[in-house]
Parts: C-alpha cells; structure tokens; sequence
C-alpha cells in the first residue's frame, strides 16, 4: 500500500510537472515565434533601406528608395515583395544555403502589405527640402550656419531695395528724352545760324563758347543712348554664342504632370519653416544646381539656379530675367552713389554745362545733368554686371575706390571690349553667387523647393535614367505582414521607419 500511494504521489507530481515543462515549453516557442517575426522585419526593413537611390545620393546627397522597382511608376507590389523576400533568410535559414540551418520553429508568411509610406513630393515637395536641410546642418556647421544667417537675409534686403529702386528709375523720365535734346538743339543752332548770317555778335560769341565747350568730356549722351538700344545680353555679354541654348520644354517634368502621392504620410517633416530653414535649402540649392558661372552638363538645363528663380523653359530665357535684375539692382546702388559723392556730382554738372553749351540750350544743363548722371550709372551698372558673369566680385555699395567707369571714357565706350576692360575684381565684394543667394532668399521658398524638383528630376534623366520620377521615391514606409506556426498560432507585426531614423541617432 506504501509503495503504490508513493507511486500514486509521484505520478501526480510528475503530470503537474509535465504540464507546467509544456507550457513553458510552449510560451517559449510562442515568444521565440514573436522574437523571430520581429527580426525578419527588422533585417527585411534595414535591407530595404540600405538600397537607396545612388545616383540621388551621389548627385544630391538625399536617401530615397527608388520605389519604381525599375518601371516608370511606382510600384509599392513589388516594394512590399521584395521586403517579403528579405523576411525569409530569417524566417528559413536554409534559405540561399545548399546545406546547414534548419527552422525550428516552421513560421509560414501570411499576407503583407505597404500600409503606408511617404514620397519625396510629398507635403509640396517639403519631404525632399528636409532632407536636404538636414544635409546641409551636417555638412556646414554651427558657425557656418551662424555666418549665413548674418550675411544672407540682411544683404538680401538691401538688395530688394536697390532692385525695386532700379524698377523704379527705369519706369522713370527726366521729364524730356535725348532725342527731344537733339531737336531743341537743332532748332537753337538754326536760328544761331541765322542771326550770324545777319552778323550778329551775340551769335558769334555764342558759336565760339560752344566750339570750346565739351572738350574735357565730350559728350557721353549719344554712346548711352545706343547703349539703352541694345539687349541687355548684348550689354553684358557681347559675344553671346557661348550661351547655353538648353530647354526644358515638353521634358515631362514634376511640374508638367500630377504627381503620385504617399498612403497615410508619415514622419512630416518640422524643419522647413522660417530664415534658418530658408537659408540652409537655399545654400543646398547653390551647391547642387549648376548656374551661369559654374553651369552643369547633361542635366537638362545648364542655368538651374537661375531656371529655380525665373522658371523660363530656355537657359537663355532665365539667364536673361536675371541679367535684369542684376542691372536694376546695380543702377539703383549705383546713381544713389553718384548723387552723394560731391567730387562725381561736380563732374556730372560740369559736363551737363558743357554738352548744354556746346548744343546752344545752356537752359537744358540741369535736364542733360540727369540724363548723364542716370547713363552714368548705367554704364557703371553694365560694368559690375560683366564682372559678376566673368567670377569676378563688386562691391555692393560703391566708393571713390571701386567706382570703375571714367567719365570721359563714356563716348568712346561702345567700342569693342571697352566695357569689359573696365571691369575689376573687388576683394571682400560680392560675387555672381552671392546674388543668386540673396535673389533665392526673397523668393518664395515653396516655389524654389518645387522648381529644384524639376532639376534633380531632369538631372537624372541627364544621366540616362530616361524614366526616373522623384514621385516614385519613398522616404518613408509602414509594412504589415504576419507569420502562422504549425500549430496555426498566428503572429502580426507593423513596422515603421525612415530615413529620418538614421539621422536622429
């Protein structure tokens, strides 16, 4: 009786134990299942992310997964397959093995998804500005940052109030023309003629002071006025064939079509608002589009800073919006000079009496005064302009010492190269870059973020990627997928993540 009530206890105990070893058994199976799943998503999602865009990163220096899969469109199928593929080396270990590994668990995939994932054009194309903001932070540092946003916006101001003063001269008058200078003038050496073919004294003096006036200057009005008569590439410029001729029309770009959008966008960035943002994108924007002075080669446009600023189908469309407003904004600086340097001033007077004189209209000096002050400063305008367009640096405001334009050399400055002799480099100036920086600060940074899109797509479409779409590149993705055991125990998992991960560690 003993020996069978202890067999009897035992075999209690031993069915309690056996009961307890297989629900450990079991809830250790099920967590290893768990743990299993969450690391085939794990090394399928980093996989997937480690295939990034080269030619975007190398050109561009953004992450984007290139979610065409090869097509010319998206395809978030063949996205979400080849994430399932990279779950099985996990999932099988035999899998890609011809011997070695086993699966201990058995898991078999269920269905999985992309349940969300979020485009470079998502946001207005903001998706994109944030990468390359946080691009830029890395790449230019704390003191870099700090010189910019000293330099930028306060010399941008300055020049938006030249340019809308130069606008303003420009739709100004001197309250008569050359041309009606010139017939007033006939009309009073007429009728000097006249009185001297009568014998008149008067007339005679009169004759004398104007064969003798104007000799220390001449007369500068009749070289401004064919100057104002010729294009303003031909002022700058000259020899024009060297211009790029590209275009962009008909290319099929962001801005010709409705972009793909993202599922439930996610990771929104935060960091594309205010002067800093604007200033960081805008430095991007100079350091990885191409422009007059350093122009790009088989991107589509070669002038991309200057097509982010004007939009114009053609190099020489954009390049042509800008010349103006470099002209306008220099004129302005320029004659506000000239007017509050009294050495100049004198100048200026002097020859406005002369040329007055020597025409026989001494009543119209203070008319022809404006007009050689206003062609004056043109002059020096074009002058500052060649520099800018040959790498040279100008000064932003003028002094006795940067001013480059004689006037005596004026009536002879039509000649071939004179304008372009003028012309110096100033140090501690600013240069042709420097303008576009100031010009992209005063614009709209949606807009200048939505036409550089135009120029990343075009640039790799430059390099034979015929159907590249940046509407097609994912920053950011969500997959939902599940494994089932042999017992039919079901595990779920969603996983997301973006590039923006990497950056915040």
């Amino acid at each position: 009786m003993r020996r069978g009530s202890i067999s009897i206890y035992l075999s209690l105990v031993m069915l309690v134990m056996t009961a307890l070893l297989a629900a450990v058994f079991y809830s250790v199976r099920a967590q290893a299942g768990r743990m299993q799943l969450a690391n085939s998503v794990d090394q399928a999602m980093f996989s997937t992310f480690a295939q990034y865009d080269r030619d975007l990163l190398e050109n561009f220096d953004v992450f984007f997964i290139d979610g065409s899969c090869g097509t010319d469109r998206l395809c978030p199928l063949a996205l979400s397959d080849r994430i399932e593929d990279a779950m099985q080396y996990i999932l099988h270990p035999k899998k890609g093995r011809i011997a070695g590994g086993g699966n201990l668990l058995s898991l078999s995939q269920t269905d999985s998804c992309l349940s969300g994932y979020t485009l470079a054009t998502d946001v207005n194309g903001q998706i994109f500005a944030s990468s390359a903001i946080e691009y830029m932070k890395e790449t230019i540092g704390a003191q870099g940052i700090s010189e910019l946003l000293d330099r930028v916006p306060q010399n941008a101001a300055y020049t938006r109030s030249q340019e809308a003063r130069g606008t303003d001269l420009e739709g100004q008058t001197v309250g008569t023309s050359y041309a009606e200078i010139e017939e007033e003038a006939a009309a009073a050496r007429a009728e000097n003629d006249a009185q001297r073919a009568e014998g008149d004294a008067a007339a005679e003096e009169a004759a004398a002071a104007a064969a003798e006036a104007g000799n220390e200057y001449g007369n500068p009005l009749p070289a401004i006025e064919r100057l104002r008569q010729m294009t303003f590439m031909e002022l700058v410029l000259g020899d024009v064939s060297d211009v790029s001729q590209s275009s962009i029309e008909g290319a099929g770009l962001l801005r010709d079509r409705t972009a793909e959008s993202g599922i439930g966008v996610i990771d929104v960035p935060d960091n594309t608002g205010g002067a800093y943002s604007k200033v960081l994108y805008n430095e991007y924007v100079i350091t990885h589009f191409g422009n007059y002075v350093t122009p790009a080669e088989n991107r589509g446009l070669a002038y991309q800073t200057e097509y982010i600023l004007e939009g114009g189908d053609t190099d020489p469309a954009n390049l042509e919006a800008i010349v103006r407003k470099l002209l306008l904004t220099r004129e302005a600086a320029n004659i506000i000079y000239l007017y509050t340097d009294p050495v100049r001033r004198a100048e200026v007077e002097a020859c406005a009496q002369g040329v007055a004189a020597m025409l026989l209209i001494p009543f119209a000096a203070p008319v022809i005064g404006a007009l050689i002050a206003a062609g004056w400063a043109f002059c020096e305008s074009i002058v500052d302009v060649r520099a800018l367009l040959g790498g040279k640096r100008t000064a932003l405001t003028k002094s006795a010492e940067t001013w480059q334009v004689d006037l005596r050399a004026i009536p002879g400055i039509v000649a071939a190269d004179a304008l372009g002799a003028m012309s110096r480099d100033v140090p501690g100036g600013v240069s042709y870059t420097d303008y576009l920086r100031f010009y992209l600060f005063l614009a709209d940074m949606q807009v200048s973020v939505s036409r550089s899109l135009d120029m990343v797509e075009s640039t790799l479409r430059g390099l034979g990627r015929a159907n590249f779409r940046l509407d097609t590149c994912i920053f950011a993705l969500t997959f939902d997928t599940g494994v089932i055991s042999e017992h039919k125990r079901t595990w779920t998992m969603s996983r997301t993540m973006s590039y923006k991960d990497f950056f915040d560690r």
